[in-house]
Protein backbone atom coordinates (compact mmCIF):
# COMPACT_ATOMS: atom_id res chain seq x y z
CA UNK A 1 0.00 0.00 0.00
CA UNK A 2 1.38 3.37 -0.99
CA UNK A 3 1.18 6.57 1.01
CA UNK A 4 2.07 9.54 -1.24
CA UNK A 5 4.49 12.08 0.17
CA UNK A 6 2.77 14.86 2.04
CA UNK A 7 3.77 18.48 1.65
CA UNK A 8 4.57 19.76 5.11
CA UNK A 9 4.28 23.14 6.78
CA UNK A 10 5.56 23.69 10.30
CA UNK A 11 5.01 27.19 11.64
CA UNK A 12 5.57 28.79 15.02
CA UNK A 13 4.09 32.15 15.98
CA UNK A 14 4.89 34.56 18.79
CA UNK A 15 3.90 38.06 19.88
CA UNK A 16 0.31 37.97 18.68
CA UNK A 17 -1.70 41.13 18.59
CA UNK A 18 -5.44 41.05 19.10
CA UNK A 19 -7.35 39.24 16.36
CA UNK A 20 -4.10 38.61 14.48
CA UNK A 21 -3.47 36.37 11.48
CA UNK A 22 -0.36 34.94 9.84
CA UNK A 23 0.16 33.43 6.39
CA UNK A 24 2.53 30.52 5.74
CA UNK A 25 3.30 28.14 2.87
CA UNK A 26 5.41 25.13 1.93
CA UNK A 27 8.37 25.79 -0.43
CA UNK A 28 7.35 22.63 -2.33
CA UNK A 29 3.86 24.05 -2.96
CA UNK A 30 4.24 27.84 -2.82
CA UNK A 31 0.83 28.69 -4.26
CA UNK A 32 -0.95 26.92 -1.40
CA UNK A 33 -1.16 29.58 1.29
CA UNK A 34 -2.49 29.06 4.80
CA UNK A 35 -3.88 31.77 7.03
CA UNK A 36 -3.75 31.10 10.74
CA UNK A 37 -6.27 33.23 12.65
CA UNK A 38 -6.08 33.81 16.39
CA UNK A 39 -8.63 35.51 18.65
CA UNK A 40 -7.12 35.81 22.16
CA UNK A 41 -10.49 36.81 23.64
CA UNK A 42 -12.61 34.52 21.49
CA UNK A 43 -14.33 35.27 18.20
CA UNK A 44 -17.84 35.60 19.60
CA UNK A 45 -19.50 36.48 22.88
CA UNK A 46 -19.92 32.84 23.88
CA UNK A 47 -16.15 32.39 23.46
CA UNK A 48 -15.25 35.21 25.84
CA UNK A 49 -13.29 32.96 28.20
CA UNK A 50 -11.55 31.07 25.42
CA UNK A 51 -8.81 31.52 22.88
CA UNK A 52 -10.17 30.80 19.38
CA UNK A 53 -8.20 29.77 16.31
CA UNK A 54 -9.02 28.60 12.82
CA UNK A 55 -7.22 27.80 9.58
CA UNK A 56 -8.02 29.13 6.14
CA UNK A 57 -6.59 27.98 2.79
CA UNK A 58 -6.00 30.64 0.14
CA UNK A 59 -4.06 30.92 -3.09
CA UNK A 60 -5.61 28.22 -5.27
CA UNK A 61 -8.03 28.75 -8.12
CA UNK A 62 -11.69 28.54 -7.15
CA UNK A 63 -12.32 25.59 -9.49
CA UNK A 64 -9.48 23.49 -8.15
CA UNK A 65 -10.38 20.52 -5.98
CA UNK A 66 -10.19 20.36 -2.18
CA UNK A 67 -6.95 19.68 -0.35
CA UNK A 68 -6.95 16.83 2.15
CA UNK A 69 -5.10 18.21 5.15
CA UNK A 70 -3.98 16.87 8.48
CA UNK A 71 -3.10 19.48 11.08
CA UNK A 72 -2.44 20.04 14.74
CA UNK A 73 -2.11 23.23 16.74
CA UNK A 74 -0.56 23.45 20.18
CA UNK A 75 1.04 25.90 22.60
CA UNK A 76 4.52 25.42 24.10
CA UNK A 77 5.75 26.94 27.37
CA UNK A 78 9.25 28.24 28.02
CA UNK A 79 9.80 24.97 29.93
CA UNK A 80 8.84 22.98 26.83
CA UNK A 81 5.47 21.98 28.27
CA UNK A 82 2.77 21.48 25.66
CA UNK A 83 -0.99 22.16 25.56
CA UNK A 84 -2.89 20.72 22.62
CA UNK A 85 -5.52 22.97 21.04
CA UNK A 86 -6.71 20.78 18.19
CA UNK A 87 -5.76 17.91 15.93
CA UNK A 88 -7.87 16.95 12.90
CA UNK A 89 -8.05 16.00 9.23
CA UNK A 90 -10.19 18.10 6.91
CA UNK A 91 -10.71 18.92 3.23
CA UNK A 92 -9.98 22.59 2.44
CA UNK A 93 -11.28 24.37 -0.67
CA UNK A 94 -9.99 27.75 -1.80
CA UNK A 95 -10.85 30.59 0.59
CA UNK A 96 -12.39 28.06 2.96
CA UNK A 97 -11.65 28.07 6.66
CA UNK A 98 -11.91 25.24 9.14
CA UNK A 99 -12.53 25.59 12.83
CA UNK A 100 -13.38 27.42 14.87
CA UNK A 101 -11.26 25.63 17.47
CA UNK A 102 -11.19 27.02 20.95
CA UNK A 103 -9.47 26.28 24.22
CA UNK A 104 -10.26 27.65 27.67
CA UNK A 105 -7.95 30.45 28.76
CA UNK A 106 -7.39 28.65 32.08
CA UNK A 107 -5.86 25.77 30.15
CA UNK A 108 -3.47 28.12 28.33
CA UNK A 109 -2.24 30.02 31.40
CA UNK A 110 0.31 27.34 32.42
CA UNK A 111 2.17 27.75 29.12
CA UNK A 112 2.22 31.57 29.02
CA UNK A 113 5.82 32.77 28.93
CA UNK A 114 7.33 35.02 31.58
CA UNK A 115 6.96 38.06 29.31
CA UNK A 116 3.25 37.33 28.80
CA UNK A 117 3.59 35.93 25.28
CA UNK A 118 2.26 32.64 23.93
CA UNK A 119 4.27 30.40 21.61
CA UNK A 120 1.96 28.57 19.19
CA UNK A 121 2.88 25.83 16.75
CA UNK A 122 0.79 24.81 13.75
CA UNK A 123 1.83 21.67 11.87
CA UNK A 124 0.22 20.90 8.50
CA UNK A 125 0.46 17.97 6.11
CA UNK A 126 -1.55 18.07 2.90
CA UNK A 127 -2.12 16.30 -0.40
CA UNK A 128 -2.52 18.34 -3.55
CA UNK A 129 -5.83 18.02 -5.47
CA UNK A 130 -6.08 14.90 -7.58
CA UNK A 131 -3.53 12.92 -5.57
CA UNK A 132 -5.05 9.78 -4.11
CA UNK A 133 -3.82 7.11 -1.74
CA UNK A 134 -3.37 3.93 -3.76
CA UNK A 135 -4.58 0.52 -2.64
CA UNK A 136 -2.56 -1.48 -5.16
CA UNK A 137 0.93 -0.04 -5.23
CA UNK A 138 4.43 -1.13 -4.27
CA UNK A 139 4.89 -0.82 -0.52
CA UNK A 140 8.67 -0.93 -0.68
CA UNK A 141 9.01 2.82 -0.98
CA UNK A 142 8.10 3.10 2.69
CA UNK A 143 10.68 0.57 3.78
CA UNK A 144 13.65 1.76 1.77
CA UNK A 145 13.31 -0.99 -0.87
CA UNK A 146 13.65 -0.35 -4.58
CA UNK A 147 10.74 -1.31 -6.76
CA UNK A 148 12.60 -4.33 -8.29
CA UNK A 149 13.52 -5.53 -4.79
CA UNK A 150 9.93 -5.23 -3.68
CA UNK A 151 8.69 -7.15 -6.72
CA UNK A 152 11.23 -9.89 -6.06
CA UNK A 153 10.21 -10.28 -2.41
CA UNK A 154 6.52 -10.28 -3.22
CA UNK A 155 7.02 -12.88 -5.94
CA UNK A 156 9.12 -15.06 -3.62
CA UNK A 157 6.53 -14.86 -0.85
CA UNK A 158 3.73 -15.66 -3.28
CA UNK A 159 5.60 -18.71 -4.56
CA UNK A 160 6.30 -19.93 -1.02
CA UNK A 161 2.60 -19.60 -0.18
CA UNK A 162 1.17 -21.07 -3.37
CA UNK A 163 3.57 -24.03 -3.40
CA UNK A 164 3.01 -24.58 0.34
CA UNK A 165 6.76 -24.71 0.98
CA UNK A 166 7.50 -25.74 4.59
CA UNK A 167 4.03 -24.75 5.82
CA UNK A 168 3.35 -25.54 9.47
CA UNK A 169 -0.34 -24.79 10.04
CA UNK A 170 -3.73 -25.32 8.42
CA UNK A 171 -6.69 -22.97 8.03
CA UNK A 172 -9.95 -24.80 7.37
CA UNK A 173 -12.93 -23.01 5.82
CA UNK A 174 -15.79 -25.41 5.23
CA UNK A 175 -14.41 -28.21 3.07
CA UNK A 176 -11.49 -26.07 1.87
CA UNK A 177 -8.09 -26.09 3.59
CA UNK A 178 -5.30 -23.54 3.24
CA UNK A 179 -1.78 -24.21 4.44
CA UNK A 180 0.29 -21.35 5.78
CA UNK A 181 3.22 -20.38 8.00
CA UNK A 182 2.58 -19.45 11.62
CA UNK A 183 5.40 -16.92 11.53
CA UNK A 184 3.72 -15.04 8.67
CA UNK A 185 0.30 -15.07 10.34
CA UNK A 186 1.74 -14.01 13.68
CA UNK A 187 3.83 -11.26 12.12
CA UNK A 188 0.71 -9.47 10.87
CA UNK A 189 -1.76 -10.28 13.65
CA UNK A 190 -1.49 -10.33 17.43
CA UNK A 191 -4.59 -12.53 17.46
CA UNK A 192 -2.92 -15.18 15.32
CA UNK A 193 0.23 -14.82 17.39
CA UNK A 194 -1.65 -15.53 20.61
CA UNK A 195 -3.50 -18.47 19.10
CA UNK A 196 -0.34 -20.24 18.05
CA UNK A 197 1.90 -19.15 20.93
CA UNK A 198 -0.18 -20.29 23.91
CA UNK A 199 0.06 -24.02 24.46
CA UNK A 200 -3.40 -24.22 26.03
CA UNK A 201 -5.04 -22.95 22.83
CA UNK A 202 -6.54 -25.61 20.60
CA UNK A 203 -5.04 -23.90 17.55
CA UNK A 204 -1.57 -24.19 19.06
CA UNK A 205 -1.99 -27.87 19.94
CA UNK A 206 -3.36 -28.90 16.56
CA UNK A 207 -1.73 -26.17 14.46
CA UNK A 208 -5.12 -25.81 12.86
CA UNK A 209 -7.50 -22.85 12.70
CA UNK A 210 -11.16 -23.39 11.77
CA UNK A 211 -12.98 -20.35 10.36
CA UNK A 212 -16.76 -20.65 10.19
CA UNK A 213 -17.85 -17.07 9.45
CA UNK A 214 -16.14 -16.51 6.09
CA UNK A 215 -16.00 -18.14 2.70
CA UNK A 216 -12.86 -19.61 1.08
CA UNK A 217 -12.43 -16.71 -1.37
CA UNK A 218 -12.33 -14.19 1.47
CA UNK A 219 -9.77 -16.22 3.42
CA UNK A 220 -7.72 -16.69 0.26
CA UNK A 221 -7.69 -12.91 -0.25
CA UNK A 222 -6.63 -12.38 3.37
CA UNK A 223 -3.72 -14.80 2.97
CA UNK A 224 -2.76 -13.24 -0.34
CA UNK A 225 -2.43 -9.89 1.40
CA UNK A 226 -0.45 -11.31 4.32
CA UNK A 227 2.07 -12.87 1.95
CA UNK A 228 2.26 -10.26 -0.80
CA UNK A 229 0.86 -6.99 0.59
CA UNK A 230 -1.82 -6.75 -2.08
CA UNK A 231 -5.10 -8.23 -3.27
CA UNK A 232 -6.14 -8.59 -6.90
CA UNK A 233 -8.35 -5.59 -7.64
CA UNK A 234 -10.62 -7.73 -9.83
CA UNK A 235 -11.77 -9.52 -6.68
CA UNK A 236 -12.09 -6.55 -4.36
CA UNK A 237 -15.58 -5.52 -5.49
CA UNK A 238 -16.95 -8.86 -4.30
CA UNK A 239 -14.65 -9.50 -1.35
CA UNK A 240 -13.87 -6.16 0.30
CA UNK A 241 -16.59 -6.31 2.97
CA UNK A 242 -15.87 -9.93 3.89
CA UNK A 243 -12.13 -9.33 4.02
CA UNK A 244 -12.72 -6.24 6.18
CA UNK A 245 -14.62 -8.49 8.59
CA UNK A 246 -11.65 -10.88 8.78
CA UNK A 247 -9.19 -8.01 9.19
CA UNK A 248 -11.22 -6.64 12.10
CA UNK A 249 -11.69 -10.06 13.72
CA UNK A 250 -8.00 -10.94 13.60
CA UNK A 251 -6.70 -7.39 14.14
CA UNK A 252 -4.79 -7.17 10.87
CA UNK A 253 -4.39 -3.40 10.86
CA UNK A 254 -2.82 -2.92 7.42
CA UNK A 255 -5.39 -5.16 5.75
CA UNK A 256 -8.23 -3.31 7.45
CA UNK A 257 -6.86 -0.01 6.19
CA UNK A 258 -6.50 -1.50 2.71
CA UNK A 259 -10.15 -2.54 2.67
CA UNK A 260 -11.42 0.73 4.12
CA UNK A 261 -9.58 2.80 1.53
CA UNK A 262 -10.93 0.63 -1.25
CA UNK A 263 -14.51 0.94 0.01
CA UNK A 264 -14.07 4.70 0.38
CA UNK A 265 -13.00 4.89 -3.27
CA UNK A 266 -16.27 3.17 -4.25
CA UNK A 267 -18.69 5.27 -2.18
CA UNK A 268 -21.87 6.23 -4.02
CA UNK A 269 -25.40 7.37 -3.29
CA UNK A 270 -26.55 3.80 -3.85
CA UNK A 271 -24.16 2.09 -1.45
CA UNK A 272 -23.51 4.66 1.29
CA UNK A 273 -26.36 3.30 3.49
CA UNK A 274 -24.75 -0.14 3.43
CA UNK A 275 -21.27 1.32 4.00
CA UNK A 276 -22.53 3.17 7.09
CA UNK A 277 -23.61 -0.18 8.55
CA UNK A 278 -20.33 -1.85 7.56
CA UNK A 279 -18.29 0.95 9.13
CA UNK A 280 -20.27 0.70 12.36
CA UNK A 281 -20.16 -3.09 12.56
CA UNK A 282 -16.41 -3.38 12.06
CA UNK A 283 -15.31 -0.18 13.82
CA UNK A 284 -13.97 1.16 10.52
CA UNK A 285 -13.30 4.77 11.53
CA UNK A 286 -11.88 5.92 8.20
CA UNK A 287 -14.82 4.51 6.27
CA UNK A 288 -17.32 6.02 8.72
CA UNK A 289 -15.72 9.45 8.52
CA UNK A 290 -15.84 9.39 4.73
CA UNK A 291 -19.46 8.19 4.80
CA UNK A 292 -20.34 11.17 6.98
CA UNK A 293 -18.57 13.51 4.58
CA UNK A 294 -20.27 11.89 1.58
CA UNK A 295 -23.72 12.20 3.15
CA UNK A 296 -23.06 15.85 3.97
CA UNK A 297 -21.97 16.56 0.39
CA UNK A 298 -24.90 14.70 -1.18
CA UNK A 299 -27.75 15.20 1.28
CA UNK A 300 -30.65 15.50 -1.15
CA UNK A 301 -29.67 12.50 -3.26
CA UNK A 302 -28.92 10.31 -0.25
CA UNK A 303 -32.19 11.18 1.52
CA UNK A 304 -34.18 10.25 -1.59
CA UNK A 305 -32.49 6.85 -1.73
CA UNK A 306 -34.85 4.00 -0.79
CA UNK A 307 -32.01 2.17 0.97
CA UNK A 308 -31.43 5.19 3.19
CA UNK A 309 -35.11 5.30 4.08
CA UNK A 310 -34.96 1.61 5.00
CA UNK A 311 -31.82 2.23 7.04
CA UNK A 312 -33.66 4.89 9.08
CA UNK A 313 -36.20 2.24 10.05
CA UNK A 314 -33.79 -0.62 10.74
CA UNK A 315 -30.90 1.35 12.29
CA UNK A 316 -32.51 4.50 13.66
CA UNK A 317 -29.85 5.11 16.31
CA UNK A 318 -27.01 4.66 13.82
CA UNK A 319 -28.60 7.07 11.33
CA UNK A 320 -29.14 9.59 14.11
CA UNK A 321 -25.47 9.39 15.05
CA UNK A 322 -24.34 9.85 11.45
CA UNK A 323 -26.61 12.86 10.97
CA UNK A 324 -25.32 14.42 14.17
CA UNK A 325 -21.80 14.14 12.79
CA UNK A 326 -22.94 15.64 9.48
CA UNK A 327 -24.52 18.56 11.34
CA UNK A 328 -21.42 19.07 13.45
CA UNK A 329 -19.28 19.27 10.31
CA UNK A 330 -21.71 21.70 8.69
CA UNK A 331 -21.95 23.78 11.85
CA UNK A 332 -18.18 23.87 12.06
CA UNK A 333 -17.91 25.04 8.46
CA UNK A 334 -20.70 27.59 8.84
CA UNK A 335 -19.02 29.12 11.89
CA UNK A 336 -15.85 29.67 9.93
CA UNK A 337 -17.70 30.96 6.88
CA UNK A 338 -19.41 33.47 9.16
CA UNK A 339 -16.03 34.52 10.50
CA UNK A 340 -14.77 35.03 6.95
CA UNK A 341 -17.86 36.73 5.46
CA UNK A 342 -18.15 40.48 5.12
CA UNK A 343 -21.75 40.71 6.25
CA UNK A 344 -21.54 38.23 9.12
CA UNK A 345 -24.19 35.94 7.62
CA UNK A 346 -23.72 32.22 8.02
CA UNK A 347 -23.94 29.40 5.54
CA UNK A 348 -27.50 28.24 6.02
CA UNK A 349 -27.32 24.69 4.60
CA UNK A 350 -28.08 22.32 7.43
CA UNK A 351 -28.28 24.79 10.27
CA UNK A 352 -31.70 25.95 9.11
CA UNK A 353 -32.86 22.45 8.28
CA UNK A 354 -31.13 20.51 11.04
CA UNK A 355 -34.32 19.74 12.93
CA UNK A 356 -35.99 18.62 9.72
CA UNK A 357 -33.02 16.37 8.90
CA UNK A 358 -33.04 14.68 12.28
CA UNK A 359 -36.78 14.11 12.37
CA UNK A 360 -37.57 13.28 8.75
Amino acid sequence: MEYPEFHQVDAAFEEWSCNDEQTVFSPQAPKILWEFHLYPSGKREEDANCISVFLRQVGMELNEGPITTGFQIYAVSDKNERVNICRDTKDFSNQQGRGKFKVARDKIYPVVHADGSIFLVCELEFLLPGVKVGVESPAGANRGLSYPQELFLRAANREMWQKELFTDCEIQVGTKSFFAHRCVLGQHSNVFRSMFAQSIMLEAKNRKLIITDADPLQVHAMLEFLYTGSICLDQMDLLAEGVLCLADKYAIVTLKLHCELYLVSKLSVANVPQMVVVADEYFASILRKECVRFVGDNVSAVFRNDQWKELKQSHAELVSGVLEEVLMDQEDLSSVDACNSDDGTENSFDLQNSHKMMSS
